[in-house]
């Protein structure tokens, strides 16, 4: 019979080897750049450069949140990975672009999860930009 105190200890081991396994997934770059096409509700998504794709790789999940205002949807969804380390602006279905107020830049994070044919994550990454909508108005 395990002990309560062997039980928690090999929790704990197993807990923190899971934890290391999840944290170890490649890491994707994410790069992208504001322009007064992509904001707000009617505007077109950017064109996004993904630098770590692995091989294995046949869909991206994306997701686009406003740091400042976590709980409001600007998007995201999951497109079919065609190879290429470049997503084309306006391919994001879903897309809702950022929409700060105008005189507070808010900053912006992409999130990309690359998935596998059996839809497990592979590899994730984050991209973040500053958008000012003032300055990119004028």
């Amino acid at each position: 019979m395990i002990s309560s105190k062997s039980l928690f200890v090999i929790l704990l081991v197993f807990g923190i080897g899971g934890l290391a396994a999840k944290t170890q997934l490649p890491r994707l770059v994410v790069n992208f750049e504001w322009s007064k096409e992509n904001l707000c509700q009617n505007g077109i998504s950017p064109e996004l450069k993904i630098q770590g794709i692995p091989i294995e790789t046949t869909k991206l999940k994306w997701n686009l949140t406003d740091l400042q205002a976590p709980a409001y949807n600007h998007g995201g969804g999951t497109l079919v990975y065609l190879g290429t380390n470049t997503i084309p602006k306006g391919t994001l279905i879903g897309y809702n672009g950022p929409c700060p107020p105008m005189n507070s830049p808010h900053v912006y994070k992409f999130s990309i999860k690359a998935l596998d044919a059996e839809g497990k994550v592979i590899a994730f990454g984050t991209g973040k930009r500053r958008c000012n909508r003032w300055q990119l108005r004028h």
